[in-house]
């Protein structure tokens, strides 16, 4: 079945055929610039100051003593304003009504004004001498000012019409049918009779020089409109680069914000589809052994029109050629195309299709194309575009490919930690159960050295047993599968039941243990007890790695309504820092922090990053050997789907 949505598309904007071309009216585009003013009302502005003029000139004229059939001439100067308002007043209508510059019925009215404005022409010229009149002249640059707004034929046949109007005028005089009002001046003809001979020769002369007039300024103003739609396309063809330009910014930009491969590829395809107006696209991915072209994404076309569609790449010259490196451009489709897929694109209207390749590394990996509705729509500039674009998106592929291959990889590395750990934990309890009840001595008594012995091994096991336990909180952080919960947590509470877990600890250690809590926090979105955890490991550390007398200081404040800042400072032994980038890598313990002989397994802050990572929020490490380390986090109240950009820090962010 054809697809209804490509039919629109394809078939939406067909021109119709002008209604009255057979009359030889002026044909206009609409696209074209308009330098000189609007064509249709070609100079009305300036028509509103004929009559005036021409009731001055009558009286001016009067006043010096011409005399000629003054009546007819104010009558006619009476009639120019009325029917000047009568066609502004039928343009209007026009416009309103929807009828654009080329419409038929604004071409109709423009050939009213033309012989309405030679009407009173002529009326003017036989009421002032007829032939033999001054104001003949005047028809000259009423055909100059033709030329410049019509083409060189319309002006040819403006010229005509002015000189088949004065020839009439002179033989309907000569041949008395019409009497030729004189001009006098002080009572004396101003117009002396020629001869026949001499006034034909003279109208022939006057004829030569409108059409001369007209055939010469159609001409410059032909080749005048020529430069100017050079200019024009130039123009256009400008804004349409820069347009792309900017379509491409937006493209990459857009790419690099998606990881995964399918939603780039519709990103792009609805892009594209902006960018170029009607026209839909398709792209196709090469299959693993290189014979076959699947389409994975395409816009314009139904949804199902390239579902499980397949090209057989060695059955197709077509795309052979395309994964060869040669962009195609075909300006028109046949019925019968041999191709089966190019044969139901004609049948969907499609009737022009560029088609380019997607390589990486020199390698195919794809096809990205373009079709449209209008024959020859794509040309050179197109070609280059879609190539920059398929070279762009061929590197996004690979990139989304090869995450898309770390994510898996790190899911099978979280497998592995999960079922590892938890096979860990079980004979790990076990052994410390049996271990707990021989040191209690209800399996018979034993020496000290045996006890201490015993006491060393359940030592080691206790480590190992914390060791497995934080592997399951890093695999649990890491399984990005597992979405978190959308729960909501009061971090001000959390940090009030870590300050009573911790408070015992730090007055073993003789630590001084201080939390400041903001009030009025915003609720944070977590999941478990990701947040509680951070939080201990934070207050832990500090308080291990502190020297007796130091302090620990635990502040969760709120930057603004969209964050929660947490920040754990400390006097200890620092970190330093040629190895404050690898403070957050599992298992790696700083090398101050090991000859403290304190026990400890390098993934706490592992954790840490971790589950801050989870939350799409930030982590900024400070640190001095000797001095101390504060390490600060950043959480927003409702979790992004990406981690938005540093607002200000003065500090080293370890989450980017």
């Amino acid at each position: 079945m054809a697809d209804r949505r490509m039919h629109a598309r394809m078939h939406g904007r067909n021109k119709p055929t002008p209604p009255f071309s057979w009359l030889g009216l002026p044909e206009f585009d609409p696209d074209v610039p308009r330098i000189w003013g609007r064509r249709t009302r070609w100079y009305s502005r300036s028509r509103w100051t004929i009559a005036p003029l021409i009731i001055l000139s009558v009286l001016g004229a009067r006043a010096f003593g011409f005399e000629f059939s003054f009546a007819p001439v104010l009558v006619i100067a009476v009639l120019h304003p009325i029917y000047n308002s009568v066609l502004v007043w039928s343009y209007r209508r026009a416009e309103s009504a929807g009828h654009s510059e080329g419409s038929s019925r604004v071409q109709v009215l423009l050939l009213l004004e033309v012989l309405a404005d030679y009407l009173a022409m002529f009326g003017l010229i036989h009421f002032t001498g007829g032939a033999h009149s001054p104001l003949t002249l005047f028809l000259i640059f009423h055909v100059i000012l033709a030329a410049t707004q019509f083409s060189k034929r319309r002006a040819f046949m403006f010229a005509s019409w002015a000189a088949l109007g004065i020839w009439i005028i002179f033989f309907l005089h000569e041949s008395g049918a019409v009497a030729a009002p004189p001009i006098l001046f002080h009572g004396q003809s101003i117009i002396r009779d020629q001869g026949l001979i001499l006034s034909v020769l003279r109208l022939c002369f006057l004829t030569a020089t409108l059409i001369l007039a007209g055939l010469i300024t159609g001409k410059i103003m032909e080749s005048l409109r020529r430069r100017v739609d050079q200019v024009a396309e130039a123009t256009r063809m400008y804004s349409d680069t820069s347009e792309k330009l900017g379509s491409l910014y937006a493209i990459v930009g857009s790419m690099g914000a998606e990881r995964r491969i399918q939603p780039i590829l519709d990103l792009v395809a609805a892009q594209l589809d902006s960018v170029f107006e009607n026209a839909s696209v398709t792209i196709a991915l090469l299959s693993d052994d290189g014979t076959a072209l699947k389409f994975v994404a395409s816009h314009g076309f139904s949804d199902d029109f390239f579902a499980d569609r397949e090209i057989e790449v060695g059955n197709s010259g077509f795309h052979n050629r395309v994964l060869l490196g040669e962009t195609m451009v075909q300006g028109t489709l046949r019925e019968q195309d041999p191709h089966p897929l190019r044969r139901h694109l004609h049948g969907l209207g499609v009737r022009s299709l560029i088609v380019a390749r997607m390589a990486a590394d020199g390698r195919p990996i794809g096809t990205i194309g373009l079709y449209s509705s209008q024959p020859d729509r794509f040309h050179d500039i197109d070609a280059k575009f879609l190539e920059m674009i398929a070279e762009l998106v061929a590197i996004a592929v690979e990139d989304a490919r090869a995450n898309e291959e770390n994510e898996g990889l790190v899911k099978e590395r979280t497998r592995l930690m999960l079922e590892v750990a938890h096979n860990l934990r079980a004979p790990l309890g076990a052994s410390m159960g049996l271990l707990d009840l021989v040191v209690s001595g209800y399996s018979g008594s034993m020496d000290e050295e045996a006890r201490g012995h015993l006491d060393r091994v359940v030592v080691r096991l206790q480590a190992l047993d914390d060791t497995v336990g934080e592997l399951l909180q890093i695999a649990k952080s890491r399984d990005w599968a597992r979405e978190i919960p959308d729960v909501v947590v009061q971090v001000g509470d959390l940090a009030r039941e870590v300050e009573s877990t911790f408070r015992s600890d730090a007055e073993k250690r003789k630590v001084r243990f201080q939390v400041d809590i903001e009030d009025a926090l915003p609720t944070v979105e977590s999941g478990g007890d990701l947040v509680a955890k951070i939080l201990e490991n934070l207050v832990s550390n500090a308080i291990k790695y502190t020297p007796e007398g130091g302090d620990v200081h635990l502040s969760v404040a709120s930057p603004d309504s969209a964050r929660v800042r947490i920040t754990v400072s400390d006097t200890g032994i620092g970190v330093p820092k040629d190895e404050q980038d690898r403070l957050f890598h599992e298992f790696f313990r700083a090398t101050n922090a090991k000859k403290l002989h304190v026990t400890g397994t390098g993934l706490g802050l592992a954790f840490v990053k971790q589950a801050v990572d989870r939350h799409r929020g930030h982590l900024f490490l400070e640190s001095e050997e000797g001095k101390g380390t504060r390490v600060t986090v950043e959480l927003y109240s409702l979790r992004p789907k990406e981690r938005p950009a540093l607002i200000q820090t003065a500090t080293t962010s370890v989450s980017q």
